[in-house]
């Protein structure tokens, strides 16, 4: 109940994705979530030139996670077919496949799984360390090259600005970046953390 005191060893809070109010006010089709639903090439299954992708849509017949994987692959995809309708060209389709997923279990081990097999130990933690160091070091400077071919939909295209803003996957930055930032917070104390609120 709201109010009550709990006391716990660890706290483990996950929520999932969540639609976006303004989706309810634009009066197209949305799913039982209230996701926008779009058909395989991103657009709204009301046929309106309104184009979505990542968290803020749904596939229609196709139930996909609202995993970060899928809003990196569709993006391409999304800008190809911005062009393309602007162009009066046939649109692509966005084929989802599987993906990877791998979790620190904070002990120097990480768990994975892929299209259903599961594996963990010291050497999946060393795996994950080496992706998200080299993930890393592609947005040194808070930019993500544009390097795959414009429409793929396994990649990004090329901007006009011939670069794209990264502010996805956990709006991941530089180590030295973050480093400075938590610098200046004081962390709270036990008896100042409560339930969906911390005191800093």
């Amino acid at each position: 109940n709201r109010g009550d005191n709990w006391s716990a060893d660890l706290v483990v809070w996950a929520t999932g994705g969540g639609p976006s109010p303004l989706l309810s006010r634009l009066n197209l089709p949305l799913d039982d979530q209230g996701f926008l639903l779009v058909d395989p090439n991103l657009q709204s299954v009301s046929g309106h030139p309104v184009f979505a992708a990542g968290d803020a849509a749904s596939l229609r017949g196709v139930p996909l996670p609202k995993a970060g994987v899928h809003a990196v692959r569709q993006g391409a995809l999304l800008w190809g077919n911005l062009c393309r309708y602007l162009r009066g060209e046939p649109l692509k389709a966005y084929r989802a496949r599987g993906f990877l997923s791998l979790m620190s279990l904070g002990d120097g081990r990480a768990m994975g799984d892929f299209r259903g097999w599961s594996f963990e130990g010291r050497w999946v933690w060393r795996w994950k360390d080496r992706i998200d160091r080299g993930f890393l070091r592609m947005h040194r400077s808070g930019t993500m090259s544009s390097t795959a071919e414009e429409g793929r939909g396994d990649g990004l295209v090329a901007d006009p600005l011939g670069s794209m803003r990264c502010a996805g996957c956990g709006s991941k930055v530089p180590a030295e970046v973050l480093r400075d930032a938590l610098r200046r917070l004081r962390p709270p104390s036990q008896e100042a953390t409560q339930i969906g609120r911390a005191h800093v």
